[in-house]
Order: C-alpha cells, then structure tokens, then sequence
C-alpha cells in the first residue's frame, strides 16, 4: 500500500493583528486521508523559526548594509586620492609644455633669424666679395710678376 505526505502552505491571521504562516500536514494512506495532529504546534515552532530567521536577516542586512557604506567612503577617498594625483599630473604637464614651447619658440625665432641674415648677407654683400676676389687676384698676379722680375734681375747679376 503505497503511504502519501502532503502538506498546505498558508498565510493565517493571529490574535494580535499580525501574519503567521500555517501549515497542515496530511498522510494519505489508500483512500483514507489523515490530518496530523501536531500540525497547530507546528504552526507556533515554524513561527518561533520565521522570527529567529528574520532577527537574523536583519542583522546580516545591517552589517552588509554597514560594509556597503564603509566601502563607499573608501572609495570616494580613493576617487578623490586619484583625481588629485591626475590633477597634478596634468598642471605638471601643461607647465613643462608650455615652457618646451617657449623654448621651441626661441629656437625657431633664432633660425629664422640666422636664415635672414645669411640670405641678406649673400644679397649685400656677395657681390663685393666676388668684386675684392677680383680685385685681389688681379694684385696677386701683379705681385706675382714682380717676384718673378725680382728673381729674374738677382739670377742675372
């Protein structure tokens, strides 16, 4: 003979106002079905055990509750620690490229410079260079001849 358990989950109002869970257990044995006697006293233990059970969700979910809090504050500071390290980085960074582009400015400031002159000195002054180039290797022939002369005349005597 085959011996079923079947048991009903319910939501029972108590004395005080309040909400109890209710459970009733039935066996059934063949066609004969059996309501266990305990099941009342069930009703009051597995309210003692929902109670117990709640008192000590609730202490977990203030605890979780106090860890969250305690890492969002550990994380703001982090986040403030980091954004100010950034910060500084950053005023560091454009100081040392503000001055590289100073500097860069007087580099090519200098260049620019130096090309203008050379080329206003090859347009100035090239021409009268090329002219006393002239000028003095035309003087150097002449001494030139003169040496020759001078040597020719003390070979003679």
């Amino acid at each position: 003979m085959a011996l079923s358990c079947f048991f009903n989950c319910s939501v029972q109002q108590n004395n005080q106002g309040g909400y109890v869970p209710a459970i009733k257990f039935k066996i059934k044995e063949g066609n004969s079905e059996t309501v266990c006697p305990d099941s009342e006293t069930t009703n009051f233990s597995l309210n003692g055990e929902v109670s117990k059970l709640r008192d000590v969700s609730k202490d977990l979910h203030d605890i979780l509750a106090k860890e969250l809090q305690e890492t969002k504050v550990f994380l703001q500071t982090q986040i403030k620690y980091i954004r100010t390290l950034l910060e500084y980085e950053v005023k560091k960074f454009a100081e040392s490229s503000t001055t590289l582009h100073k500097k860069l400015d007087v580099v090519a400031e200098a260049t620019t410079r130096l090309i203008k002159d050379i080329t206003s000195f090859q347009k100035d002054y090239m021409v009268v260079l090329q002219e006393k180039t002239k000028e003095d290797a035309q003087d150097f022939s002449k001494v030139e001849e003169f040496l020759t002369e001078i040597k020719t005349m003390l070979s003679t005597q």
